[in-house]
C-alpha cells in the first residue's frame, strides 16, 4: 500500500514538472525586418542584398503564474513565409564590372520539438530562454525585465476585445503595444510583459519588430504539452554569453567555411540579422 501511495505521489509530482496547465493561447505573426549586409568578402566586391522581412507564426501559452512563448517548433504548423523572401531570390543575380555573379539565399531554420522559447515564472520573477543556432539548442536565464510602461488613453479593438495603448523603451527600441485589461494576465510576446492585461499586439516605432495579433483561444480546447527548459536538449550558458550567441556561432561557421573554400571561390554571403535587442540597460 505504501508503495502504491508513493507511486501516486511521484506520478503527480512528475506530471507537474513535465506540463503546465495552460489557461489560453495567443497566436502572433512575428515579423523581423532584416538589415542590409553588403560584404561578400571577395576581391573587394560589394553586392547589395535588399532589406526584407521574415514572418513566423508564434504562440504564447499563458496562465496566472506562467507564460511560454514559442517559435520554430514542431508544436506550430507555421513555417517561415517563403513569399517574404521573393525579393531576395529575384535579386540573386548581379552584374559587377561586366561579369555576372550569381548566388542564392535560402532560409530554412532548423526546428525541433521544443523550438525557440521564452518561458516566464511570474512568482519566481524568472525568465528562461532557448535559442536554436546551427542546429544546436542554447539555454539561459535572467530576471524578468522591469519595463517602464506609459499607459495612454487610447483604445482599439482586436475582434471583440477592447485594448488599451501603452508605450515603453526596452532593450534599445521604442515599443507601442495594445493590451487587454479584460484579460488581467501580465504576459505578452517575447519578453514584453508587466502590464495590467495581456498584450495582444506590439511593434517598435520603426516597424522593424512586429508581433501582429492573429487569434486567441480562452480556454484552450485541448491542453498542449510544453517542455520545461530544464528538460530540453541543449547547452546552458551565462546570459552575457547568450546575448551574442547567434552572432558568435555564425562567425565560427563563417571562419570554418572560409578556411575550406578554394582560392578565388565566392564562398557564401555572411549571415545577416537585425537583432531584436540592440542594447541592455
Amino acid at each position: 500500500m505504501k508503495k502504491i501511495v508513493l507511486y501516486l505521489i511521484l506520478t503527480i509530482f512528475s506530471s507537474k514538472i513535465i506540463a503546465q496547465n495552460w489557461q489560453g493561447k495567443v497566436t502572433y505573426n512575428e515579423i523581423i525586418n532584416q538589415k542590409k549586409n553588403t560584404d561578400l568578402g571577395v576581391n573587394n566586391i560589394s553586392v547589395n542584398i535588399p532589406r526584407d522581412s521574415i514572418g513566423f507564426s508564434n504562440i504564447l501559452f499563458f496562465n496566472n503564474t506562467n507564460s511560454y512563448y514559442v517559435s520554430d517548433s514542431n508544436l506550430i504548423n507555421g513555417k517561415p513565409n517563403d513569399n517574404n523572401l521573393d525579393s531576395l531570390l529575384k535579386n540573386s543575380k548581379k552584374i559587377v564590372s561586366g561579369k555576372s555573379i550569381s548566388f542564392s539565399i535560402k532560409i530554412n531554420p532548423f526546428t525541433d520539438d521544443v523550438g525557440e522559447v521564452f518561458a516566464m515564472d511570474f512568482e519566481k520573477k524568472n525568465l528562461e530562454m532557448r535559442r536554436l543556432v546551427r542546429e544546436k539548442g542554447f539555454m539561459s536565464s535572467e530576471p524578468i525585465p522591469a519595463i517602464k510602461w506609459q499607459l495612454l488613453n487610447e483604445e482599439k479593438y482586436f475582434g471583440s476585445l477592447k485594448c488599451q495603448k501603452a508605450t515603453a523603451n526596452f532593450r534599445g527600441r521604442a515599443y507601442i503595444v495594445w493590451f487587454c485589461p479584460e484579460i488581467p494576465i501580465s504576459a505578452g510576446p517575447w519578453k514584453l510583459q508587466g502590464l495590467p492585461g495581456l498584450i495582444l499586439d506590439a511593434r517598435d516605432t520603426d516597424n522593424d519588430i512586429q508581433f501582429n495579433f492573429e487569434s486567441i483561444e480562452i480556454p484552450l480546447k485541448q491542453q498542449v504539452k510544453t517542455t520545461p527548459l530544464k528538460n530540453a536538449t541543449g547547452k546552458w550558458i551565462p546570459f552575457d554569453e547568450f546575448k551574442h550567441i547567434w552572432l558568435t556561432e555564425n562567425e565560427k561557421a563563417n571562419k570554418i567555411s572560409n578556411s575550406m573554400r578554394p582560392k578565388g571561390d565566392l564562398g557564401f554571403v555572411k549571415s545577416f540579422e537585425n537583432p531584436i535587442e540592440t542594447s541592455y540597460e
